[in-house]
């Protein structure tokens, strides 16, 4: 009787597109922090700056927290800079904001909406 043995180029092709699968997977569930926990907040801005990095992003410092101004695409946000430009120094709004702080990540609460105070 023959026993079968597996071919060690097959099982590490098997390996690589699990690692791969795995890698996606993960990045993915990243982003979608993006889109959780919607809910309204009041925050008094200290200031607001625009980020330069990877991608543009427009950042808002309130006195306890940083939150982010950032198009979201699969909820049909795109007017980033328009809410930035309502936002002033020194003056207070009920926020509407997406997704949690992950300081490792820098990732911010992302505002979609302001409403002054």
């Amino acid at each position: 009787m023959r026993i079968k043995h597996f071919d060690i180029e097959v099982l590490w092709g098997v390996l690589c597109v699990l690692t791969a699968v795995a890698i996606v997977g993960i990045l993915f569930s990243f982003e979608c922090i993006k889109y959780t926990d919607p809910h309204w907040e009041t925050i008094t801005v200290k200031e607001k700056t625009i980020s330069m990095g990877q991608s543009r992003s427009y950042l808002v410092y309130s006195e306890y927290e940083v939150y982010e101004i950032q198009d979201l695409m699969f909820v049909g946000f795109f007017t980033s800079s328009d809410v930035f430009g309502a936002i002033e120094s020194g003056n207070t709004y009920r926020v509407y904001v997406r997704g949690k702080r992950i300081p490792f990540l820098s990732s911010y609460k992302n505002i979609i909406e302001v409403r002054n105070e």
